[in-house]
């Protein structure tokens, strides 16, 4: 047998803007072959979305976001899993949006740039999603349940998405090596 072509990463986001699904191709080869083994995987999915009003400004960056400017940010965070509770529910929205509230409450009306949180990092919608995670993911992961990914958006159409993809239900199985 002949050895594989290089295997590369690769991601699908499909995003109508009432629904996102993620699919992890991790197992994408450059030769155009694609294996699924667990693709199949049924899941809910509930979504939760706030806002905040925050300032920044991005150091280095050439251009007008150079310049101390605020923006009404949007957040959306996304909760999976393969079972609901008793009552049928994935995880009670209510439990989601306090524990959302009280992270942005952190950042709301402030400027981003003197928060400890973004010291030796620019305040970028990636890494302001990458805070609002890893600040819930404790806080909401559970047996039946867990965050899959935060959305964040600065402006009308744009976003950024942040996910652990080391703990994604989502991610496939490599194949066996060629022998």
């Amino acid at each position: 047998m002949g050895s594989r072509a290089a295997k590369t990463d690769a991601y699908i986001i499909l995003d109508n803007s009432t629904a996102s699904t993620r699919f992890n191709l991790s197992n994408v080869y450059s030769d155009g072959i694609i294996f699924f083994s667990d693709m199949d995987k049924k899941m809910f999915e509930i979504s939760i979305k706030s806002h905040f009003c925050g300032a920044h400004f991005l150091a280095g960056y050439k251009g007008p976001c150079a310049n101390l400017h605020g923006h009404n940010w949007e957040v959306e965070l996304f909760m999976q899993g393969t079972a609901t509770n008793r009552l049928g529910m994935l995880i009670d929205f209510k439990e989601v949006k306090k524990k959302l509230n009280a992270v942005l409450g952190k950042i709301d009306h402030k400027n981003l740039n003197d928060l400890p949180a973004f010291g030796k990092k620019q305040p970028t919608a990636e890494n302001i999603a990458k805070f609002i995670f890893d600040n819930l993911s404790p806080k909401l992961n559970a047996s039946n349940c867990r965050l899959d990914r935060v959305r964040i958006s600065e402006t009308p159409g744009t976003a950024a998405w942040y996910y652990d993809d080391e703990k994604s239900p989502l991610q496939a199985n490599p194949p066996e090596k060629d022998k």
